[in-house]
């Protein structure tokens, strides 16, 4: 059985990228409720403020998202290049220990010893 190995640099990528994915799910949460509180306390009308709004999100948590997707994928092709790395490993040594025939090679050589030497 083929044993998995993951590389060390993907593993702290993707461990970052939940610790990006986590902040942006928390910086989202307070974001939204913080917007909640003052459309309900009347200190902010969204009509007419869209893109303070929308701006207001994206800079609260958006960038880390983007961190979160980035690290991610980053991990995903170093893991993705690592192991077509070691397949391609695995088969040159594989290859070292193939049996060659040469079906040529044994028409012409002599048979015996002694016919060698006879002639």
């Amino acid at each position: 059985m083929r044993r998995v190995k993951f590389p060390v640099v993907s593993i702290i990528l993707f461990v970052f990228a939940v610790l990006f994915a986590a902040y942006t799910i928390w910086a989202a949460i307070y974001a939204i409720n913080y917007i909640s509180e003052m459309v309900a306390a009347n200190q902010l009308v969204i009509k007419g403020s869209e893109f303070e709004v929308a701006n207001f999100l994206m800079s609260n948590f958006a960038q880390y998202a983007f961190f979160a997707i980035a690290l991610f994928a980053l991990g995903r092709i170093v893991q993705v290049l690592s192991a077509d790395i070691d397949d391609e490993e695995g088969e040159d040594e594989e290859s070292d220990f193939e049996e060659i025939e040469d079906e040529d090679a044994d028409e012409d050589a002599p048979t015996t010893v002694e016919n060698s030497n006879a002639e």
